[in-house]
């Protein structure tokens, strides 16, 4: 018995100098690929004069930005466009109506949270080609998928009422519903 004994000892010893536990390799070290993860804070209040703590979880930035970038592919914006910004679009030299129309359109950003659940809650801005009314238009889509994760939709009028025409009834009505049901859709001359 002491010799099986001594071998099951020697065995347990050999396996345990030699088996290595691989930590599991995980896109975002923080949160371990579960998107949130656990914050303990002080809530401010006292019992038998000591400060509670409460756990709460908190969304980690991977999970934003995965989010982020699947809201920034189905919005059709492109690459191109996904560039442009209140920051590069350049108010030098240009017409005192397109000054106002940038002013109008950071206003409409800054606002959209206050107005979004109301029926006039739209921007359309209007004006000679070239001025920049895509540009400031994106640059509201970009933000508010940026900096909110608000599902926008691009939709290219002439281009887009060709897609339409050319697809089938079953298309016609997925293409249409996702135009009524997106949070914010961005019809572009």
């Amino acid at each position: 018995m002491a010799a099986v004994m001594e071998e099951l000892r020697a065995r347990s010893q050999l396996c345990s100098e030699t088996t290595v536990v691989e930590e599991p390799e995980y896109n975002c070290p923080r949160c371990k690929d579960a998107g949130s993860y656990l914050v303990r804070k002080k809530n401010g209040y006292f019992i038998r004069g000591v400060e509670v703590e409460q756990d709460y979880y908190v969304e980690c930035e991977c999970s934003k930005m995965l989010k982020i970038n699947r809201l920034i592919k189905s919005s059709a914006i492109t690459e191109e466009f996904q560039k442009m910004s209140f920051k590069n679009f350049s108010t030098d030299s240009v017409h005192p109506k397109v000054v106002e129309m940038k002013s109008k359109a950071n206003q409409y950003y800054a606002a959209f949270d206050q107005i979004k659940g109301y029926r006039q809650n739209s921007i359309m801005l209007i004006g000679q080609p070239g001025c920049g009314k895509t540009h400031l238009l994106t640059a509201i889509s970009n933000y508010l998928i940026h900096t909110r994760q608000v599902p926008v939709l691009y939709f290219p009028y002439k281009d887009g009422m060709n897609n339409l025409a050319a697809n089938n009834f079953e298309r016609k009505n997925e293409i249409m519903d996702r135009m009524k049901e997106i949070d914010v859709l961005f019809i572009d001359d």
